[in-house]
């Protein structure tokens, strides 16, 4: 028995033990302030008493006290709901200091339920804040439990004085002692401690006969019994010590609790034997319950005996797992035995169970038998594999080992008697897009691309496809909200497809185009590294526009005529249709005709645009105006397409237009002088005509002469006269004939018209 005492302060004050024989009893003194906790590993009783007497004084009559004795219970037996009754007899009022009438209260709370609930009294209506609750220590210095005294505010002179006390929160206990005495040489009356009813069955080992155990028969079973309660199920722990023999290298437990089924009163503890091969002598090792709060526990310790056996020869699996590739042809599994075959040696079956590999489709599962010839320590097992052509996960099946009968008796199966086999496979699955161009009308809704893969698959797996922008663009022209769009591959097949939403709009447009490309994502781990992506990695999708197109662009005339001084002449072209989406251009190149690039005309190509919905687009190309006479003059304007124009766009027939330039200057012609003198013999006279400017063409005018006092024919040659003035002449002239007579005559004259031929 073990006594912690703590004094007021919680600081421990007493730590002893003491020894009791059964049916022996001790009686301990300590301070009416200690708190004491008492720990025993035997069932005892604990009462506290009043010997009647002080006991540190001489038995006078003064010091006389009433003596009583009261059971103290253990914690495991405590209640949580008390109900207290002072009962004040009629011998009270026989004593003239009754007023001094004192019941004092100690509560005991177990440090389990300490933090988990807390004191009430008097349903709420006592005030507990002023209770003070100190640690009482168990032997080994830890807490155990906790208690407090307080004194309630009791009438002595009321014939009873209820008092309820109650500890809160589930499950949890609460002890109480109550004293109560009218003088301080008296312990008065005890009362209010509530107690369960006691019932702890008892737990002892069996020891006749002596447990024994073999490593042939690979383990020793200890017998134990309980007696008391045997009503319901129950386990005890049991530990075990060395002897000779060695924990975890002659014996081992795996299993440290032995259970009762409900009624049962004996059952049995398994210690594991290990059989280590080596030759040697009976080994022992010790047995014992272990004790606890609810139980007891006869306190044997009993010596268990391993008996010397022959020495056994352990067959198994060399690993618990293998690998083999699924191309290999088979697997060879090894069989290790930790001691030579015997003479006649011996036989080992082996079966299979499929586990993800099934046979006959990925291995051989027919049994088989191995043989350990005399003196073999090791055998090899050869299970044929089957190479297939599919890609599937890493496949998995089991091989077991069972002895035959009439195998030696000390040929035994160890620990690794079973083993797993798994085929890694050797497919690699190359994806591709197959076809890799589509072409999909605009109208077709969904449109699928196909990926193949060059083996078919056991198991689904998923490869993905990114979009990107070309001349379409998503959003707009295709759906592309994600990140990705995935295509699985079930199992079986080799192909698989994904879908690609089009979006059907209402615009005039080239055919476009845009990109898939196959990317990897997430596999299995039995598939990293075995799904590749092949070529064509990349698919082009173009999508045909769905909109009326051929849209024809012209002249609106083939001739235009214009001013020379009119500045600029407006070329219309006209569409058949409106302009698409994002409009198109037009060029209008020039060639000269009899008008001159730069001279008449600015002869620079012009690109006309025509915006979306247009139907007409206008060209204006500049005139010059100069000062030269000339005929009308034409140049002409030739429609072409640029390069890169949508191929819808077409140039219709009227793609030549003819421009003439009406021309706005007039040459002004006179003789200069306009009179001329002339002896009659000189023979001739000279007209000089000048133009006041020059023109770019020839042209002529026309001089008729007219009599005045000479005459023609008889004075000079007259007539009708066309005079030429060269392209770009301002000047003429024209010799008219003087003749010359014998009459002497005074001054004569005539005189020429000037008239144009233009």
């Amino acid at each position: 028995v073990k006594i912690s005492c703590n004094d007021v302060d919680g600081d421990n004050v007493i730590s002893e033990s003491l020894s009791l024989n059964a049916g022996g009893s001790n009686l301990k003194m300590y301070p009416k302030t200690y708190w004491c906790f008492v720990e025993s590993n035997r069932p005892i009783l604990v009462v506290t008493i009043s010997l009647g007497y002080t006991y540190d004084a001489p038995i006078t009559e003064s010091n006389l006290a009433d003596p009583f004795m009261l059971m103290i219970p253990p914690l495991g037996q405590l209640s949580n709901d008390y109900t207290l009754v002072f009962s004040q007899s009629d011998a009270i009022g026989s004593f003239n200091d009754a007023v001094n009438f004192v019941p004092q209260i100690n509560f005991i709370v177990p440090v389990a339920d300490f933090d988990r609930g807390e004191l009430i009294l008097n349903n709420g209506a006592e005030d507990t804040s002023s209770i003070n609750f100190i640690a009482i220590h168990d032997s080994s210095g830890e807490v155990a439990a906790y208690g407090a005294q307080f004194v309630p505010d009791v009438d002595p002179t009321a014939p009873t004085s209820p008092f309820s006390a109650q500890f809160s929160g589930s499950g949890t206990t609460l002890g109480v002692l109550v004293y109560a005495w009218y003088r301080e040489n008296t312990y008065g009356y005890p009362g209010g401690m509530r107690v369960d009813s006691i019932a702890v069955p008892i737990y002892c080992p069996i020891s006749e006969p002596q447990p024994v155990g073999s490593e042939t028969s690979g383990e020793i079973l200890v017998p134990i019994s309980r007696t008391g309660v045997v009503e319901g199920e129950a386990c005890v722990q049991f530990e075990v010590g060395n002897g000779t023999a060695i924990i975890n290298e002659d014996y081992r437990v795996e299993d440290d609790m032995c259970c009762f089924e409900a009624g049962e009163r004996t059952t049995e503890c398994r210690i594991v034997v290990i059989a280590d091969g080596d030759a040697e002598e009976d080994e022992t090792l010790h047995f014992k319950i272990v004790p606890t709060a609810d139980n007891c526990v006869c306190d044997d310790n009993l010596v268990v005996t391993i008996i010397k056996d022959v020495q056994p020869i352990m067959v198994e699996f060399g690993a618990i797992r293998y690998r083999v590739d699924e191309d290999a042809g088979t697997a060879e599994l090894e069989l290790v035995a930790s001691a030579p075959a015997p003479d006649g040696g011996y036989n080992v079956d082996v079966s299979f169970v499929d586990g993800t590999a099934g046979s006959p489709g990925d291995y051989d599962s027919t049994a088989q038998t191995v043989n350990f010839p005399a003196g073999a320590t090791t055998a090899t097992l050869s299970v044929p594999i089957v190479d297939d052509e599919v890609l599937e996960h890493h496949e998995t099946f089991d091989a077991s080992l069972a002895l035959p009968d009439g195998t030696p008796s000390q040929v035994i199966l160890g620990g690794r008697d079973e083993a797993m086999v798994t085929i890694l496979d050797d497919e690699i699955a190359e994806v591709h897009y197959d076809p890799a161009s589509y072409e999909w009308n605009e109208s077709v809704g969904t449109g699928n691309l196909t990926i193949v893969s060059n083996v078919t698959s056991t198991v689904d797996y998923s490869v993905n496809t990114v979009l990107s922008n070309g001349t379409a663009y998503g959003g707009l022209d295709f759906v592309n909200d994600a990140a990705y769009y995935q295509a699985t591959f079930a199992a079986g097949s080799s192909s698989a497809q994904v879908g690609v939403v089009i979006i059907d709009d209402t615009d005039i447009e080239e055919d476009e185009m845009f990109e898939g490309m196959l990317v990897l994502g997430d596999l299995h781990p039995d598939l990293e590294g075995r799904v590749v992506i092949g070529s064509p990695d990349t698919a082009t999708i173009t999508i045909l526009d769905n909109e009326p197109k051929d849209i024809t662009v012209q002249f609106d005339q083939t001739e235009y005529s214009v001013a020379e001084n009119g500045g600029f002449v407006s070329l219309q072209l006209i569409a058949d249709k409106p302009a698409p989406v994002g409009g198109y251009s037009v060029m209008i190149s020039f060639a000269d005709g009899s008008a001159a690039g730069l001279q008449d005309y600015d002869n620079m190509s012009l690109t006309v645009f025509f915006d979306e919905g247009q139907t007409t687009a206008t060209a204006d190309v500049k005139i010059i105006d100069d000062t030269i006479l000339e005929r009308l003059e034409t140049f002409t304007g030739q429609l072409s397409l640029p390069e890169g124009t949508a191929d819808f766009i077409k140039i219709g027939p009227r793609d030549t237009a003819t421009i003439n330039i009406t021309d706005n200057d007039a040459v002004e012609v006179n003789f200069d002088p306009t009179i001329y003198s002339v002896r009659e013999n000189d023979g001739s006279v000279e007209l000089i005509l000048v133009a006041n400017a020059s023109a770019s063409y020839g042209y002529s005018v026309t001089v008729e002469t007219f009599d005045g006092t000479a005459s023609d024919g008889s004075d000079y040659t007259g007539g009708s006269f066309e005079i030429d003035f060269p392209a770009g002449s301002t000047t003429a002239s024209l010799n008219v004939p003087i003749l010359e007579d014998i009459l002497l005559e005074g001054n004569e004259w005539f005189g020429g018209l000037l008239s144009g031929s233009d």
